[in-house]
């Protein structure tokens, strides 16, 4: 594949030093109160200049910091999903990178650094966790597990009637503090989907090759295609048996603003 021995170089140089700041952080918040570490901005850092080594015409969009590139091309990085469980040393926590063209991904990468899981898939070539070939399962409604993200701007009572409705139907609502994580899972069959409510690229790009070369499904929150190198509306990620009735479910909080 392409592109997979500079990603995979680049992932494990992270990883390096994301574990050298694991217990030992200097923390500060941003505007919206979301912390940020040493690791985060050493990380964004380092993929702005191997990208601009080894790709000098492509852009980069990242989490902590950018650079415009001169072509359609742009390497959407999140340096640490997971920041906040990553200052309170639980292991839930990736490096993740995607590289869009004329915003659809082509490329994706996921690190668990903790398990020490690495999945990666480029387009049309099948997707993978550490050189093993993975596959969504094709599990049905009753007693899926889906993983939701934070959902910052939807009105208690929505959050409340979606989860009270997905668990009356037997789904188990998991909330793994790291989107990426639960993606993966999707795309290597231990889950049947996860959806977020969050609008920034780097929340989904990296997993949406992944999981669509696995056999699964992604979408907005609304069921539909959209870019990923700019602001998204949200994403339903699913092993496609499901992806329409969790959409349904969804649409409670239609009126509801993300």
């Amino acid at each position: 594949m392409k592109y997979q021995e500079f990603c995979e170089s680049l992932a494990r140089d992270a990883a390096t030093i994301i574990r050298k700041y694991y217990f030992a952080q200097e923390i500060t918040l941003k505007e919206d109160s979301s912390p940020v570490t040493q690791a985060d901005t050493e990380v964004n850092a380092l993929v702005i200049r191997r990208i601009s080594e080894s790709f000098p015409e492509d852009g980069v969009l990242g989490e902590e910091e950018s650079r415009a590139g001169k072509n359609t091309r742009v390497w959407v990085c999140d340096p640490i999903d997971g920041t906040l469980p990553y200052t309170m040393h639980l292991p839930f926590f990736t490096f993740g990178l995607a590289l869009v063209d004329d915003g659809e991904p082509i490329v994706g990468l996921i690190y668990d650094i903790i398990s020490d899981r690495l999945y990666y898939a480029e387009k049309g070539e099948g997707a993978f966790c550490n050189n093993e070939r993975i596959r969504v399962n094709n599990k049905g409604w009753s007693s899926a597990k889906i993983n939701y993200d934070n959902w910052p701007l939807a009105s208690s009572k929505i959050k409340q009637e979606v989860h009270a409705l997905l668990e009356s139907q037997g789904i188990w609502c998991l909330k793994i503090p790291a989107a990426l994580i639960g993606h993966s899972r999707v795309a290597d069959g231990n889950m049947e989907a996860a959806y977020l409510a969050y609008s920034k690229p780097w929340d989904i790009a990296p997993s949406v090759t992944i999981v669509r070369e696995a056999g699964g499904v992604v979408t907005d929150l609304a069921g539909n295609n959209q870019r990923y190198d700019q602001e998204v509306n949200g994403a339903i990620v699913s092993n496609g048996v499901i992806h329409d009735k969790l959409l349904a479910v969804l649409q409670l909080s239609e009126k509801s603003k993300f």
